[in-house]
Protein backbone atom coordinates (compact mmCIF):
# COMPACT_ATOMS: atom_id res chain seq x y z
CA UNK A 1 0.00 0.00 0.00
CA UNK A 2 2.67 2.23 1.20
CA UNK A 3 4.46 1.50 -3.00
CA UNK A 4 1.09 2.77 -4.11
CA UNK A 5 0.51 5.72 -2.27
CA UNK A 6 4.83 6.90 -3.12
CA UNK A 7 3.96 6.15 -6.63
CA UNK A 8 0.97 7.77 -7.49
CA UNK A 9 2.40 10.75 -4.93
CA UNK A 10 5.30 10.74 -7.74
CA UNK A 11 2.83 10.97 -10.66
CA UNK A 12 1.19 14.16 -9.34
CA UNK A 13 4.47 15.46 -8.53
CA UNK A 14 5.41 14.71 -12.29
CA UNK A 15 2.39 16.27 -13.41
CA UNK A 16 2.64 19.25 -11.76
CA UNK A 17 5.93 20.05 -12.55
CA UNK A 18 5.39 19.23 -16.26
CA UNK A 19 2.44 21.19 -16.15
CA UNK A 20 4.35 24.33 -14.82
CA UNK A 21 7.42 24.14 -16.93
CA UNK A 22 6.12 24.22 -20.16
CA UNK A 23 7.88 25.28 -22.72
CA UNK A 24 6.39 26.97 -26.30
CA UNK A 25 6.75 24.37 -29.04
CA UNK A 26 7.08 24.89 -33.11
CA UNK A 27 4.59 22.46 -33.87
CA UNK A 28 1.31 21.77 -36.04
CA UNK A 29 -1.10 18.99 -36.85
CA UNK A 30 -1.59 18.61 -40.31
CA UNK A 31 -4.65 17.28 -41.90
CA UNK A 32 -3.10 13.62 -41.52
CA UNK A 33 -3.06 14.10 -37.56
CA UNK A 34 -6.24 15.74 -37.03
CA UNK A 35 -7.94 12.31 -39.16
CA UNK A 36 -6.02 10.34 -37.10
CA UNK A 37 -7.48 11.98 -33.97
CA UNK A 38 -10.76 11.67 -35.09
CA UNK A 39 -10.42 8.13 -35.92
CA UNK A 40 -8.97 7.42 -32.80
CA UNK A 41 -12.15 9.13 -30.55
CA UNK A 42 -14.82 7.30 -33.03
CA UNK A 43 -12.95 4.17 -32.77
CA UNK A 44 -13.32 4.49 -29.00
CA UNK A 45 -17.03 4.94 -28.99
CA UNK A 46 -17.45 2.66 -30.74
CA UNK A 47 -15.27 0.20 -28.59
CA UNK A 48 -16.79 1.23 -25.34
CA UNK A 49 -20.27 0.76 -26.73
CA UNK A 50 -19.30 -2.47 -27.81
CA UNK A 51 -18.16 -3.12 -24.73
CA UNK A 52 -21.44 -1.64 -22.24
CA UNK A 53 -23.41 -3.76 -25.15
CA UNK A 54 -21.65 -7.03 -24.12
CA UNK A 55 -21.98 -6.43 -20.40
CA UNK A 56 -25.27 -4.86 -20.58
CA UNK A 57 -26.74 -8.33 -21.08
CA UNK A 58 -25.06 -10.13 -18.23
CA UNK A 59 -25.79 -7.68 -15.87
CA UNK A 60 -29.90 -7.08 -16.78
CA UNK A 61 -29.54 -11.10 -16.27
CA UNK A 62 -27.60 -11.03 -13.14
CA UNK A 63 -30.61 -8.74 -12.04
CA UNK A 64 -33.48 -11.03 -13.40
CA UNK A 65 -32.57 -13.69 -11.60
CA UNK A 66 -32.99 -11.87 -8.30
CA UNK A 67 -35.93 -10.12 -9.24
CA UNK A 68 -37.65 -13.53 -10.77
CA UNK A 69 -36.46 -15.47 -7.62
CA UNK A 70 -38.49 -12.59 -5.18
CA UNK A 71 -41.29 -12.59 -7.43
CA UNK A 72 -41.58 -16.44 -7.36
CA UNK A 73 -41.22 -16.36 -3.99
CA UNK A 74 -43.87 -14.07 -3.12
CA UNK A 75 -45.95 -15.58 -5.26
CA UNK A 76 -45.51 -18.85 -3.22
CA UNK A 77 -46.10 -16.95 -0.15
CA UNK A 78 -49.61 -15.75 -1.47
CA UNK A 79 -50.76 -18.87 -2.81
CA UNK A 80 -49.50 -20.84 0.35
CA UNK A 81 -51.53 -17.73 2.20
CA UNK A 82 -54.83 -18.16 0.39
CA UNK A 83 -54.93 -21.80 0.81
CA UNK A 84 -54.98 -21.57 4.47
Amino acid sequence: MKYIKSTIEMLVWSVMFGAIYVQPVSAYLDPGGGSLIIQFLLASIVGILFVIRQFWGRIISFIKRFVVSDVDSDYKQDTDSNND
